[in-house]
């Protein structure tokens, strides 16, 4: 009799502790991709400030004026689009779409290989060209 109250005393605590703990493992989960989004988040404002700043320069420098940053793009971007004065790019969250737009003084255009080439759109370090045409800025994948 003793041996079958020991085996239900054991099952009855291991239920309290996995019940206890999947609450707390899933609390968990949602925190990290929570964090990991602003994360992302950050990253693609910080590849826009790059591309607005160098296309600044650049279009300041006057035309003929050509230059290649280095950008990393994060893991979850959807598209980047150069709009004028802007340049906006999309992420996928667990929220949905969610835009980081930066503004520039120059006028901004596509270049040769645009941005918003799909096939380069995954994440990691990516090699941007940027050339002054004097009344604006032609941005694109360098070669």
């Amino acid at each position: 009799m003793k041996k079958g109250q020991i085996s239900v005393e054991s099952l009855t605590l291991v239920g309290f502790m996995l019940a206890f703990m999947v609450p707390v493992v899933l609390l968990f989960l949602t925190i990290s991709n929570v964090s990991s989004e602003n994360v992302s988040i950050g990253q693609a404002r910080i590849t826009g400030k790059q591309i607005a700043n160098a296309a600044g320069e650049v279009y300041a420098q006057g035309n003929g004026t050509r230059r290649i940053i280095l950008v990393n793009y994060p893991p979850n971007m959807q598209n980047i689009t150069l709009n004028n004065h802007t340049i906006a790019i999309s992420l996928r969250t667990a929220k949905g779409i969610v835009d980081v737009v930066e503004n520039t003084f120059a006028r901004t255009t596509d270049g040769d290989l645009p941005l918003s080439n799909s096939t380069r759109l995954g994440s990691g370090l990516k090699s941007i060209s940027i050339v002054s045409k004097g009344s604006h800025v032609e941005i694109g994948y360098s070669q």
